[in-house]
C-alpha cells in the first residue's frame, strides 16, 4: 500500500469512528483500565473503534486477556476532556498493527461538538 492509500484509508477510518461516536465507540480494557498506547517518544494514545466488533478483532495475542466497553457519546465527551488534560491523544480505529489516525483528544471533542475535520 502506497502513502496516498494509507491517507485514504486512515481517514476513513477516522470517519467511521466520528460517525461512530454520536452514540458510541468502544475500547479495549483490563481491571487496571483502558489500554493506552506509546511510542517510543513517550506520547500516550487512547485507541477507540467503531463497533463492537472491530475492538473484538484486536483481542488476540497480547490482548487477550482484556474485554471491550462501550462508551456512550455523553461520557464521551466528558471524558475527552479530561484525557486532554492528561496528555493523552486518540488512536481513531487502529488496524491488527495498530496503525490508526492520531487526533488530539481535544480536537476529536470539538469535532464531536460540530466544529468542522479538515484533514
Amino acid at each position: 500500500m502506497n502513502e496516498s492509500d494509507e491517507a485514504r484509508e486512515a481517514e476513513a477510518r477516522m470517519q467511521g469512528l466520528i460517525s461512530a461516536a454520536y452514540t458510541a465507540v468502544w475500547l479495549i480494557r483490563n481491571d487496571e483500565g483502558p489500554v493506552l498506547l506509546e511510542d517510543e517518544e513517550g506520547h500516550r494514545a487512547m485507541p477507540l473503534w467503531p463497533t463492537e466488533a472491530s475492538a473484538l478483532n484486536m483481542l488476540r495475542g497480547g490482548w487477550s486477556q482484556f474485554q471491550v466497553e462501550s462508551i456512550e457519546h455523553q461520557h464521551l465527551m466528558g471524558w475527552l476532556l479530561n484525557l486532554s488534560e492528561d496528555g493523552v491523544d486518540i488512536a481513531t480505529y487502529p488496524d491488527r498493527d495498530l496503525n490508526g489516525y492520531i487526533i488530539s483528544a481535544s480536537e476529536l471533542h470539538e469535532m464531536l461538538r460540530g466544529e468542522s475535520f479538515d484533514a
